[in-house]
């Protein structure tokens, strides 16, 4: 399977609700969010399934990702905010064949891929926001998955 981690790009420091689930992104995240749709579909990942957290960020950044690839997005619990890996695996698990696109919040997105590809105990991928991690899994096993590319924006 190939698994596409993304972390949701730039957001507004506070949302008009106060809330952190309410905090929308800023142009350089909806550019962000649009330059990683574009790349992954030049990739071969259009049509693949955006699994993404509730929160304004992660669905504005999984919308414009979905238009540069003509996917569907589902909204899932398991990618809100305070989410544990324990909560994620089984997403994966249960689409473990073709592509699917992760898109949530840090540390769970850094944590997840480097749990995948380095094993239990390491978080040596840091995603800052507005990238990806472009995982190939074979088997669903800590440390088994193999980083293929990292992907983020440069510049404005």
């Amino acid at each position: 399977m190939e698994l596409v981690i993304v972390r949701h790009g730039k957001a507004e420091r506070d949302s008009f609700s106060g809330r952190d689930e309410d905090r929308e992104l800023t142009t350089r995240g909806r550019n962000q969010a649009s330059w990683l749709g574009e790349t992954l579909s030049e990739a071969g990942f259009a049509g693949s399934l955006i699994l993404s957290s509730r929160a304004a960020r992660a669905i504005q950044t999984a919308t414009l990702l979905a238009e540069g690839l003509g996917s569907p997005v589902e909204e899932v619990e398991a990618l809100m905010l305070g989410s544990q890996i324990s909560d994620v695996l089984p997403l994966v698990e249960s689409h473990e064949s073709g592509r699917l696109l992760l898109v949530g919040h840090n540390p769970m997105m850094s944590l997840l891929a480097s749990l995948l590809t380095t094993g239990v105990g390491y978080c040596d991928i840091q995603l800052r926001t507005g990238s990806a991690a472009l995982i190939e899994i074979d088997e669903l096993v800590p440390g088994s998955g193999t980083l293929r590319d990292l992907l983020r924006m440069d510049g404005d």
